[in-house]
């Protein structure tokens, strides 16, 4: 694993992704050492540090390894889906502004209130 990930979080002795998409059944938050070292995210995020730039993966949890399988990307600036990154530089695009360790501490907080309002839904019984 080159660069550590911004978005790997720790919640009740688990690792968890902060930008992993759960929109089908077999995905997962849930990561794992080697699900990370596999992941271009990191890579990603180091070499176009823009505070526009909008990442989510599609992590698959079919067996004893969940692995990412799908990166996607978005500029929140444009409002655009970003098939490649090259014009994401400070030098190439007059809306790039710098990432810092806030913006990505941000995104992983969001993740892990996400995560504690699924806990307390499962927790409450129903009509509660």
């Amino acid at each position: 694993m080159g660069n550590p990930c911004p978005f790997r979080f720790v919640h009740r002795g688990r690792t968890f992704c902060a930008v992993a998409i759960r929109e089908r059944r077999f995905t997962t938050a849930h990561v794992e050492r080697t699900t990370c070292a596999e992941c271009p995210v990191p890579e990603m995020v180091a070499a176009h540090p823009c505070a526009h730039l909008d990442v989510g993966v599609e992590i698959d949890d079919y067996g004893p390894h969940a692995e990412v399988v799908f990166t996607h990307t978005a500029c929140r600036a444009t409002v655009e889906e970003l098939s490649h990154l090259e014009g994401c530089r400070e030098d190439s695009c007059r809306l790039w502004q710098r990432a810092d360790e806030a913006s990505w501490g941000a995104v992983r907080q969001k993740a892990e209130r996400r995560l504690r309002a699924i806990e307390l839904r499962q927790e409450r019984p129903e009509g509660r």
